[in-house]
Formats: C-alpha cells, sequence, structure tokens
C-alpha cells in the first residue's frame, strides 16, 4: 500500500486532477497553508479567494472527491515500485524548490536520497556519431570516478552513453523522463531503465502513463 499522507495526496490530487501548475500550486499553498485545505471549500468561495475562474476552481474541487480513487493508483504503481514526492515533503530535492516553477509531485523508481545530493548533467543529442558516444562514456566514467551522480534524461544517443558510462563505472546515475514510467520513450530504453533502478533512480514530473509528447522532452 502507498504510504502518503493527506497532504501530499492533497497535492497529487490538485497536479492530476485539478490540473494545478506550479504557479497556481504556490498560490493556493500562501492562500490556505496546506494543500488539504483547498479541499474544505466550495467552487465560488474558492474562486473569490484566489481570484481563478470558476471553471477552473470546481475542477479544482471535482479533484478533492477523488482522493479515494488517487490512493487506489499510488497502491498499483507501489506493485511496479513507483512512488511519489509532492513538494511538500521533506524529502523534496531542495534544487528543484529553487527553480522558477518547481514541480507540484515527482514520481519516483530507485533512490530518491539521490536526488538530494545534486550532480552533474550530461545531455546531448540522439543522432550522435561514434566518437560522440565514446566521448559521452568517458565522461560519465571520468565524473563518476570523481563522485558524482551523472544525470541525463534516457534518450538514445548521448544521453544513454552516459548512463552507460556510469554504471560501468559502477556509479549511481538519475534518469529524468520526459514521460510516464510506464510509457518509457524510447522502447529500447525500457531495460536501461530497470538497471538505473536498480542503483540509481528514474524520475519523472508526469503521470505514469504520460506520453513523450514533443515539448516534454526538451
Amino acid at each position: 500500500m502507498a504510504d502518503i499522507d493527506g497532504n501530499s495526496l492533497a497535492c497529487l490530487a490538485l497536479k492530476e486532477y485539478g490540473l494545478v501548475g506550479p504557479k497556481l500550486f504556490l498560490h493556493l499553498l500562501m492562500t490556505y497553508g496546506e494543500p488539504a485545505n483547498v479541499f474544505q471549500y466550495g467552487p465560488e468561495e474558492l474562486s473569490s479567494m484566489t481570484n481563478i475562474d470558476l471553471a477552473r476552481a470546481r475542477r479544482i474541487v471535482d479533484a478533492g472527491e477523488r482522493l479515494d480513487e488517487l490512493r487506489e493508483t499510488l497502491d498499483q504503481l507501489c506493485l511496479s515500485n513507483i512512488r511519489v514526492v509532492c513538494y511538500i515533503d521533506d524529502e523534496y530535492p531542495e534544487a528543484l524548490r529553487r527553480i522558477a516553477e518547481p514541480p507540484v509531485a515527482i514520481y519516483t523508481n530507485g533512490n530518491s536520497d539521490l536526488l538530494r545530493k545534486g550532480g552533474l548533467a550530461v545531455v546531448g543529442t540522439t543522432a550522435a556519431d561514434e566518437e560522440g558516444i565514446r566521448l559521452a562514456v568517458d565522461f560519465a566514467r571520468l565524473s563518476t570516478e570523481a563522485g558524482r551522480t551523472v544525470i541525463s534524461g534516457l534518450a538514445a544517443g548521448i544521453d544513454s552513453a552516459a548512463h552507460l558510462g556510469c554504471l560501468k563505472a559502477g556509479g549511481k546515475t538519475a534518469a529524468v523522463l520526459g514521460c510516464g514510467h510506464l510509457n518509457i520513450y524510447p522502447d529500447d530504453n525500457i531495460p536501461l531503465a530497470g538497471l538505473i533502478a536498480e542503483t540509481g533512480v528514474v524520475i519523472s514530473e508526469y503521470e505514469s502513463y504520460a506520453d513523450p509528447i514533443p515539448r516534454r522532452l526538451v
């Protein structure tokens, strides 16, 4: 069973069912103190207090009616070793908190403690030539030997080479997905994602079946 408290569950409901993005979420947090408090109000009150339109307020209120459904979804994800880390959770990465629009929640598979330690990002073209692949592998290996966590995007080409270079050197790597955990792109990298999760971590800000549409892959 998923281990998540009421406020963290409310965060995820706001994100996935209420379609609340980072800016609105922070506004709600400043207004109501705790995410669960948002669901104590009707749409008219919510609209008036937060200056959002009534249709959006209704969608947020409706999200609060789906918490049991969300718990069931999280229980299913636990079977695939996927768990959620919300903005209000202690283990939420501080580096993410400091960006302009921090994700309301992220889904993780693996050692989420790595997210709090920082690392070195290695990303590049999906159409890398042989020399580029070799350089990415060597750079990731050297970074690993220097004690750094290698962070990349699990894409084909340079990203995959960086992850593999780190793993071959015995290091721990973090893969940031532009899709959901249960819809990994490209398909050829599904085994690599599994290897990464054994010692490192795979993370995504998108629900688990989210498609890898172009704007999520940049």
